[in-house]
């Protein structure tokens, strides 16, 4: 009788270690671990994209749909979580620049282009480039990437490219 009572004082026991490791797994999911889902800005893990490491195309600049498709120059971005750089194309360009991440604040140092003139996509170019400057938050979303200023004023939307389409230079 007693072997059968300290079965069931170790089957208890195991049950609160495995709930207590599960509560810890599902825990550091919610925060944004690298391997979990991102974190928003308002800490809700309401995103299937991560920030770091997708092809972000431009959707939206300050209240303005961006075109759809610029041909080989559709605007994007793509952040770089070992490196902490960001490249891309800004409408005419190709871009790059660091990037500083920090839970759901999002900031971006001196962006870098080519200089080549284009008879397309130079005035998304100038307005891209002038908002990365002001970013301070993002949010995910489902596909959805948010860009805010300090006060959570939209600046940029994008929208997760899919992994099989291919890299436009």
């Amino acid at each position: 009788m007693q072997i059968q009572g300290r079965s069931s004082a170790s089957g208890v026991i195991l049950i609160v270690l495995c709930s207590l490791v599960l509560c810890c797994a599902a825990s550091r999911a919610i925060n944004g671990t690298p391997s979990a889902m991102q974190e928003s800005h308002e800490g809700h893990a309401t995103n299937t994209v991560m920030l770091e490491g997708t092809r972000w195309k431009l959707t939206n600049l300050k209240g303005q749909e961006a075109p759809v498709e610029q041909g080989p120059r559709t605007p994007y971005l793509q952040l770089d979580a070992k490196t902490q750089r960001v490249s891309g194309l800004s409408g005419c360009n190709r871009l790059t620049g660091s990037y500083k991440l920090d839970g759901g604040h999002l900031a971006f140092g001196p962006i870098a282009g080519t200089m080549m003139a284009c008879m397309n996509g130079m005035d998304i170019e100038q307005r891209f480039k002038a908002v990365l400057s002001e970013v301070n938050r993002w949010r995910i979303d489902g596909q959805i990437l948010d860009l805010q200023d300090a006060n959570g004023k939209p600046l940029a939307q994008f929208k997760a490219a899919p992994e099989d389409e291919p890299q436009k230079q």
